[in-house]
């Protein structure tokens, strides 16, 4: 049976968590579909989460070998289908690529994970935007090796808001010219 309702009694995954509002679990986090997605790939897409998959591949013993080229693969990939291979391959093996997790091996299949990763990730309208900005940020990264993404935020949120500030003083001023400008015509 691949129906993901079905699979969230069969596996209890609702004694673990809450998903969207319902469920009585406290020991993994809550999860609501409609921000799971984008919660996943800022996670995914950060400095934090390569660092933790650098450590994992030093360590020689299972699941951690077996899951190696997975890590690897995620490394390369973005947007939606980044997301999709992770939350799959969380569901099929929780320490794939995180030493310690509360979470068990529960012996989901592949069929399994991924009828629970297309009902979890269903309807996400994050997906495009993700996919630009992931794609934004490794062009950055790419002119800008030495830059890391705090710094990067800093500097395009710095220049954003001078940029907001420049844009109302240029309409300001483009108005302010209009109505003399309109003033004249009138005399």
């Amino acid at each position: 049976e691949l129906n993901p309702l079905v699979l969230f009694e069969k596996y209890a995954c609702t004694a673990c968590h809450i998903i969207d509002g319902a469920g009585y679990g406290q020991v993994g986090p809550e999860i609501f579909r409609n921000e799971l997605g984008s919660l996943l790939l800022a996670k995914l897409n950060s400095d934090e989460y390569r660092a933790q998959l650098a450590e994992v591949d030093q360590l020689k013993v299972e699941p951690f070998v077996n899951y190696t080229e997975v890590r690897k693969t995620i490394l390369d990939l973005e947007g939606e289908e980044l997301v999709r291979t992770w939350l799959k391959n969380r569901l099929m093996e929780p320490r794939f690529d995180q030493q310690v997790i509360a979470m068990p091996n529960l012996g989901i299949s592949e069929e399994e994970a991924t009828a629970l990763t297309d009902y979890l990730l269903a309807g996400q309208s994050w997906l495009p935007f993700a996919s630009a900005t992931n794609s934004a940020k490794k062009f950055l990264k790419d002119i800008l090796p030495e830059a890391n993404s705090k710094s990067l935020l800093l500097m395009f949120g710095v220049g954003g808001i001078g940029g907001v500030i420049a844009g109302c003083v240029l309409v300001g001023l483009l108005w302010r010219f209009k109505i003399r400008r309109n003033k004249r015509s009138l005399v």
